[in-house]
């Protein structure tokens, strides 16, 4: 009901306009804005402005605030840096996971151990191997 009421307070000085118009001035500007609005002709100017402002300041880049320019070390996951975080995994959830990882890292299905507890041993096992071929790290370091 306020909407009405609202609508009804807006148009009222229109109405008044329109009533005590003289030299048809309410209806001729109303016509010039109604031909402009139907043309798109603010429409185009916005894009005009818009094109020419990109044109000007496209190729200059912001500089960077304190926070961004600061160059802080990643932190690396253990997914990120191969690393299995064996002890938060979940018996029911992640056997089949456990047995996946170990066929990816060679080792044949059939010599997959049964339970989650020799496969979470063996997977230990092949990452402390790993440790030491790849990223050259001694027995000690590898598995501390």
């Amino acid at each position: 009901m306020s909407l009405i009421k609202d609508a009804s307070v807006r148009s009222k000085p229109h109405c008044k306009w329109r009533r005590n118009q003289v030299n048809d001035e309410y209806d001729n500007r109303f016509k010039i804005v109604e031909a402009s609005l139907s043309k798109g002709h603010f429409v185009q100017d916005r894009l005009e402005q818009k094109r020419e402002k990109v044109e000007v300041v496209g190729s200059v880049f912001k500089k960077q605030n304190v926070a961004q320019s600061r160059a802080k070390p990643q932190h690396l996951t253990p997914a990120v840096t191969g690393l299995i975080p064996y002890s938060s995994l979940v018996n029911a959830r992640n056997l089949n996971d456990y047995k996946i990882e170990l066929m990816h890292r060679g080792v044949p299905e059939d010599e997959v151990p049964k339970s989650i507890r020799h496969r979470k041993k063996m997977l230990q096992e092949l990452e402390f191997e790993r440790l030491k071929a790849v990223a050259g790290m001694e027995d000690k370091a590898a598995r501390g």
